[in-house]
């Protein structure tokens, strides 16, 4: 185990195990038995995610993240390293081959308000989806994306 890991473990742990919750919630409302998480993926998903918030603070000077970053990085890492699998032979369920998208929404988003996941419009959660797929993924910009998404969501709008 390198460096990083030892030194950071207390707090790799307990994002690891929130993730895992999430996850397992996320497969039981979405009905997809066939769905399974791999944890090792999982956990350098939570390791990268730690180590990239850290040069954030590191190069900005930053003392914590806030809830946005937060939120972009979990998404950036999760939809780059796909840490849900299926098992067996796919049976072409959208919800099944869009899961690691699926789970990297849910799990950025528990990091907002929850009025975010309460009034994100279906467009907007495709937007999402396409964005998790196809795009590459900055998490400075998806902070400032996962912002307005909150201040929308509130109708704060300064």
């Amino acid at each position: 185990m390198d460096n990083y890991i030892i030194t950071n473990l207390g707090r790799i742990l307990p994002r690891l195990d929130l993730l895992v919750v999430t996850f397992d919630k996320l497969k039981k409302s979405y009905e997809v038995p066939d769905v399974q998480l791999n944890e090792s993926i999982l956990f350098q998903v939570v390791v990268s995610y730690f180590q990239d918030i850290d040069r954030f603070k590191e190069y900005t000077g930053a003392k914590f993240a806030n809830s946005h970053k937060q939120a972009a990085y979990t998404f950036k890492w999760i939809s780059k390293l796909r840490p849900v699998q299926i098992q067996g032979k796919p049976n072409q369920d959208i919800k099944e081959l869009m899961f690691n998208s699926i789970f990297a929404i849910y799990a950025s988003l528990s990091f907002l308000s929850p009025l975010v996941l309460a009034n994100i419009s279906d467009e907007y959660f495709g937007q999402l989806l396409y964005f998790s797929t196809y795009r590459n993924i900055s998490g400075r910009h998806l902070s400032s994306t996962f912002y307005l998404l909150e201040q929308a969501s509130r109708k704060e709008f300064a």
